[in-house]
């Protein structure tokens, strides 16, 4: 069991995945992915819905939180994490 703190929450997004067999759909996947600022992950499968439901809960206790995926979100946190938590934690000051 993982337990992030609000405080702690850096970014958060869904991944809505369509699978398909020979053209055909077999159905979605819907996974929500959080990142806090120790470099921990976490990453869960939910039902439709569920997934905007959490980050809109998150976004209402934690303002500061980035949400949604973007290439440049990703490259951030993979090459040069300090500096995205720094602006996290900027947006977190701001909204105190």
């Amino acid at each position: 069991m993982s337990i992030f703190s609000f405080a702690d929450l850096v970014w958060i997004y869904e991944t809505v995945t369509r699978h398909s067999t020979n053209g055909v759909p077999t159905g979605t996947t819907y996974t929500l992915n959080v990142f806090d600022r120790y470099g921990r992950t976490l990453t869960f499968t939910t039902s439709k819905g569920i997934g905007a439901e959490v980050i809109d809960f998150v976004v209402q206790a934690a303002p500061h939180v980035l949400t949604g995926f973007s290439d440049r979100i990703q490259s951030m946190w993979n090459n040069n994490r300090q500096e995205l938590i720094a602006l996290v934690d900027k947006e977190r000051v701001k909204n105190f």
